[in-house]
């Protein structure tokens, strides 16, 4: 059986105003909460592309701190629904699943 690629796609975009700061970059121990997610992404061997969506603000960071599998970093709308909409539309054409996670 010819293997079936999967994408997760990081819904990353919001803006944290609930909570005050970005907790993205909350740290917990050593690693900001969104280096966590992106480790067990990069390790789970599943997962073969990762997608990350972000704000227009972050994307040089997320891109600083991006593995190998991170296929692309895009920003986010103005929205959930359209941020994963974004991110749908940066998943590599050969992807047959996906996962959606909020960063």
């Amino acid at each position: 059986m010819q293997h079936q690629k999967t994408c997760a796609i990081l819904v990353a975009a919001g803006k944290s105003t609930r909570m005050g700061t970005d907790k993205q970059r909350i740290h917990i121990g050593t690693k900001t909460v969104i280096e966590h997610c992106l480790e067990n992404f990069q390790a789970a061997k599943h997962i073969d592309n990762i997608v990350i969506v972000t704000g227009k603000d972050s994307i040089e960071y997320m891109t600083s701190i991006a593995p190998s599998k991170v296929w692309a970093v895009v920003a986010g709308g103005n929205s959930r629904q359209q941020s994963v909409i974004l991110g749908l539309q940066a998943v590599p054409s050969d992807v047959i699943f996906i996962a959606v996670h909020d960063g």
